[in-house]
């Protein structure tokens, strides 16, 4: 290998820093120059020694930079990998490995507590005691190549996620001691209902007690496989690593990457950079439509990335379209890669965290209740069973007027995603989307919308504004605020319909929303001032019929076949709306008729109308997962936008699953959508 000529070298940074990345392959190891006390890994190395000393152990392990992550037998040390110590080899590994272990701070301090569980059972022969042995298991077990994970076992702490603990005696130790040596760490409280767990708790809890203070019985302060010894290079380290998790034996690749893309030499995108595009909470998704892990789906798209470049595929078509096409491609390249010879499929369940009010968390069973006193946690009961069929891990947390039961149970229980089913905070519904908000300050993936299009499509009346901007057609409106004086215009139109501007699920809305005349129209929005205490909004009535359409994704939507509450055989000289005992009212409904029913016989076209509006204002608002949209058809066929609801019903018997239905989407798979669509939503964080 010949000389390597470095650019002009700034202060304080190593020169290889400014090569491209094919000159910095050809690197050796060992000409790197890595050194942890130079590196941002020697400050959570420091952090990690307080939290030892703040327990009372003396050891404190020695750590050093290696090809990857490992505490050897017989040494009590640290080997971290090389990736770590500078941001551009960060950058290069992220190139080839797609999701970087150990890649933030937060990350990095879970990792090197799990390793220090090594490092200390290593120091005092811990696995050597008969009732180490007894709890934990036999350490002389050979560790295995592959492990299948219980997701419901309840014998094991959850520390680096994929339930880590299951792989072998001692993992379960060092995972259990990262647990307990997480300041502030509150598991006595976390798995006092994991009898099992707990109990390897508290003996590592006694042990340590035990040994505070101490000197360790092993003293060696070696260096196994260090980098400066390393003589290869990066690219061969690179070369080896995708060789150990090559694509399994499917010898159709190629034929359906060709079949996905094309060779047309006209193409300006190359296929490989939109698969570079994809994300790690993409990944996720994946995965879970694919029933493997993660892993696998990297390493699909790392050999599909290579064979994209050796066979020059470009993009066919816009990169929109190409997107979703790659999207289906991967998750059947990842099928068959889980499957291949010798390839274990290492988790199909996710563990997953359903957030919701604190009144609305249901019991195990329905057994002797009523319709009525189901209705006010049948979402919760539905969604809660139907994840328990689809085999994920499910725990439920109740939120009243503070944040901290969320955090947490995010914090205790690491959940894969948490389904949202949160529409208010402290009783006010305009917070809901802060509670979102959380959920990304925690870098918590999540199902459901954002928090910006919570929060615009939360608001009517900015809602409206956005949809005129983008000339969506919705009732002309005015606002009456809370706390003014109301002077109603000479040139109000009547019938008017008022309402609140931000709150749903029909509250404040009555036969008597819809008004004829200046006097019953001031008097409704006074109404709406003192009883629902929110501002008046006032749209032109638009009699006719009232269509539902349901919209599922990201960027890739699908619009759901239109349902339509069907009014039935109201009274005579009552208008035709969704008034809280329409919505509600289980009596009200039988004795007049009233249901949610397929919407039939609406005029040609109108259908492939309402589907491109509704991706319209689902863009629009900046909405992801999942919405509804609710328009207003006229006898004449022209659509009027009423509102965007980004947390719709989704109980099993109620207008979106239904609609989910007649797509053929079933319940359950609909729940493992809205899984998936939260798994792969890219929040800033992640980006």
């Amino acid at each position: 290998m010949g000389s390597v000529r470095y650019p002009p070298r700034s202060r304080g940074q190593p020169p290889w820093t400014r090569l491209d990345d094919e000159a910095l392959l050809d690197l050796r190891f060992c000409d790197l120059g890595l050194r942890i006390e130079h590196s941002p890994v020697a400050a959570a190395v420091a952090r990690l020694h307080a939290e030892l000393a703040a327990r009372g152990l003396t050891v404190h392990p020695h750590v050093w930079f290696s090809s990857e992550w490992f505490s050897p037998d017989g040494i009590p040390g640290i080997a971290v990998p090389f990736y770590l110590a500078h941001p551009r080899l960060l950058r290069l590994e992220r190139r080839f490995t797609r999701e970087v272990e150990g890649g933030n701070a937060l990350w990095l301090l879970r990792i090197l507590r799990h390793e220090a569980g090594h490092a200390i059972d290593t120091a005092y022969r811990l696995r050597q005691r008969t009732d180490w042995r007894r709890l934990f298991g036999d350490a002389k077990k050979p560790y295995p190549k592959a492990y299948t994970p219980r997701p419901g076992s309840r014998r094991y702490v959850q520390h680096l996620g994929h339930w880590y603990a299951q792989a072998h005696p001692t993992e379960d130790f060092a995972e259990t001691f990262a647990v307990w040596l997480k300041p502030r760490s509150t598991w006595r409280r976390d798995y006092a209902d994991w009898p099992e767990a707990l109990r390897k708790l508290e003996y590592v809890d006694a042990v340590m007690g035990e040994v505070a203070g101490k000197r360790r019985h092993v003293h060696s302060r070696a260096f196994v496989e260090p980098l400066a010894s390393e003589r290869s290079s990066l690219r061969q380290h690179y070369a080896h690593m995708q060789k150990l998790h090559r694509f399994g034996r499917v010898t159709r690749v190629d034929r359906i990457l060709e079949r996905a893309f094309t060779r047309d030499p006209e193409a300006e995108r190359g296929a490989s950079s939109l698969l570079r595009a994809f994300g790690v909470h993409a990944c996720h998704g994946m995965a879970v439509e694919a029933e493997c892990s993660t892993y696998v789906v990297q390493q699909v798209i790392r050999a599909a990335i290579k064979r994209c470049e050796r066979l020059d595929l470009r993009v066919r078509g816009g990169s929109r379209a190409a997107r979703h096409r790659l999207r289906r491609l991967l998750v059947r390249l990842a099928r068959l890669t889980a499957r291949a010879p010798g390839r274990r499929v290492i988790m199909k369940s996710l563990k997953v965290l359903v957030a919701t009010h604190e009144s609305l968390i249901p019991p195990e069973s329905i057994e002797g209740l009523s319709m009525q006193q189901v209705d006010a946690w049948r979402v919760e009961y539905d969604v809660r069973a139907a994840l328990r069929r689809l085999g994920h891990e499910v725990q439920l947390v109740g939120i009243g007027d503070s944040v901290s039961p969320l955090r947490e149970a995010v914090h205790g229980t690491h959940p894969d995603i948490v389904f949202n089913l949160l529409e208010e905070f402290g009783g006010i519904v305009a917070y809901d989307h802060h509670m979102v908000g959380v959920l990304e300050l925690l870098r918590q993936p999540y199902t459901g919308c954002n928090p910006r299009g919570m929060m615009i499509s939360r608001d009517k009346v900015l809602t409206k504004q956005l949809l005129a901007y983008h000339r969506i057609p919705t009732p002309d409106f005015t606002v009456y605020p809370r706390g003014r004086r109301v002077l109603v215009p000479r040139r109000q139109r009547y019938p008017a319909f008022v309402k609140s501007a931000t709150d749903d699920a029909s509250l404040g809305i009555a036969q008597a929303s819809v008004v004829d005349d200046a006097a019953h129209l001031k008097e409704r929005i006074e109404f709406i001032h003192t009883q629902v205490a929110s501002d008046a909004l006032v749209e032109d009535y638009i009699p006719g019929r009232e269509i539902y359409m349901g919209v599922l994704g990201n960027e890739r939507l699908t619009v759901l076949p239109p349902r339509e509450l069907d009014f039935g055989a109201l009274p005579e000289g009552q208008a035709a709306i969704a008034t809280r005992k329409v919505k509600w009212d289980r009596k009200y409904q039988t004795r007049h008729g009233i249901r949610q029913v397929d919407a039939e016989g609406l005029p040609a076209g109108l259908v492939e109308r309402l589907n491109v509006v509704s991706k319209r204002i689902f863009r629009a608002l900046h909405l992801s997962g999942y919405a509804r949209m609710d328009f207003r058809v006229r006898a004449d066929g022209a659509v009027f936008v009423l509102e965007a609801n980004c947390n719709p019903n989704l109980a099993a018997i109620e207008d979106f699953a239904c609609s989910a239905a007649r797509a053929g989407i079933g319940y359950d798979p609909l729940i493992n959508r809205i899984l998936s669509l939260g798994l792969s939503y890219r929040a800033a964080w992640a980006l």
